[in-house]
Parts: structure tokens; sequence; C-alpha cells
């Protein structure tokens, strides 16, 4: 059977994208939507990466990922969400909920991402390619883009909360389920 995927390349050097003020020494605690998220209070001791709309969770959103359109919307109706995120990271081109393929940015609310440090990144299936400031990578889960992209700019510690690849029918914890976040094509 032929790999659909190119081998792994290892460690690469980039471009630096964040800051030289953020403490790559400092863990990252990566939060998802499982069962077993709970609430993450913010620290000097740490920084805090959300998954979708994980950061529900937490009163300080370091890193905010996220691959969907519908995820972007779901953002959107959560009263001051993005007023607690530092750095968005999001696609060039938004994977579901994009018939027309527009670029994320053309969809994105301008007044909601103002202040906000914002980098795109790219999928190997997309049009677009990899520059000095959008990477590129063969993964598509928001969780496995924000281990990549943050163990490329240098962190190296990181904690779980909410990631359980063996919830039984991917059930996620109640604050998720009783908003209806995680339901048929996005279940994280």
């Amino acid at each position: 059977m032929r790999d659909f995927l190119p081998p792994p390349r290892g460690p690469r050097k980039v471009k630096k994208l964040l800051a030289e003020s953020y403490d790559t020494s400092k863990p990252v605690v990566i939060i998802g939507k499982g069962p077993s998220a709970r609430h993450v209070p913010s620290s000097s001791e740490y920084y805090t990466c959300c998954l979708n709309t994980s950061g529900r969770l937490t009163d300080v959103v370091n890193f905010q990922f996220l691959g969907d359109y519908f995820i972007y919307e779901q953002m959107c109706a959560i009263n001051g969400y993005f007023n607690k995120i530092e750095n968005f990271i999001y696609p060039v081109e938004f994977n579901l909920e994009n018939p027309q393929r527009k670029k994320s940015k053309d969809l994105i609310n301008h007044d909601l991402k103002a202040g906000l440090n914002q980098f795109e990144y790219t999928f190997h299936f997309h049009k677009y390619p990899e520059t000095e400031d959008i990477r590129m990578y063969t993964v598509i889960s928001s969780g496995e883009v924000a281990l990549a992209w943050l163990l490329e700019e240098g962190f190296k510690t990181f904690y779980t909360v909410g990631i359980d690849p063996y919830a039984p029918d991917n059930v996620r914890h109640h604050v998720f389920e009783s908003n209806m976040e995680g339901q048929h094509i996005h279940p994280n």
C-alpha cells in the first residue's frame, strides 16, 4: 500500500512568528473539549492554547486555533470570546462551510479581530503554498496543527485537558454538549 502523506521531515528551521517576549520555556496547556476538560485558570506559570471553542474553559486564551468556518461562527456567538484571545491562528482558507473557497480573512469580521495577533497556516491539500509567514501542515485536526505550530515556535512542554481520544461516541464535556458544540461533522 502506498503512503498518501509525505514521510516525516523531522524538525525544520522556520521563521519565528511570535514576539520574542514569549517565554518558550514555559509549558503550554492545550485545552480540548472532551470529558476530561475543566476550567484552566490564567497563570503567569504557563500559556493556554484553545482548540475550537474550548476557550469557554479559561479566562485568557494565549493561542486560539481553529480550522472550520462553522467553528468561527460558534466563537462569534459566545459573548466576549474574542476579548480574551491574544493570538488567533487560523487557515488561509477555512476547510468546511466555505463552498466559494474564499480566504478566511475575507470571511472574518474585522471588528472582532481588532487588536489580535493573527497568524495563518495552510494545508498540503489547499492551493495556497507555504511562505515565510504561512506554514504548511499535512495534519488536519486543530489539535495537531496547534502542537506542530507551537513546537515550531520553540515550545517544548505541553499538558492537555479535554483531549480524550477514547471517549465513547466522541462525547464532549457537558459545557459543550449543552451548547450543541461538538455535533455532526464538528465533533471537536
